[in-house]
């Protein structure tokens, strides 16, 4: 759970102006502790995670769009990450 609070909380800044969203997203984060999170693959031809999204019945729907929202967002900007290549550019001689 930390790691995806800490996710949200991490790109709610980037996007600026979500503040007030602090302390709802701690509050209203999933505390399951069988919520494993596994790191992401370097390689994302090999296989994608897939979760199944719960409802969770204290939760308003408004508030599970905006964390689906930041969860898209935060998945965008990891594989952006992840396609951008490493090093120096490639030397071309002609």
């Amino acid at each position: 759970m930390l790691q995806l609070v800490e996710t949200r909380l991490g790109t709610a800044s980037q996007i600026g102006g979500l503040e007030c969203l602090y302390p709802v997203i701690k509050a209203a984060s999933s505390e399951d502790q069988t919520d494993y999170e596994e790191a992401p693959l370097k390689n994302r031809k090999r296989g994608r995670k897939h979760c199944k999204i719960m409802a969770v019945p204290w939760r308003s729907s408004k508030m599970t769009q905006i964390f689906i929202q930041l969860d898209e967002i935060s998945a965008h900007q990891r594989d952006i990450s992840f396609s951008k290549p490493s090093g120096p550019p490639p030397h071309v001689q002609s």
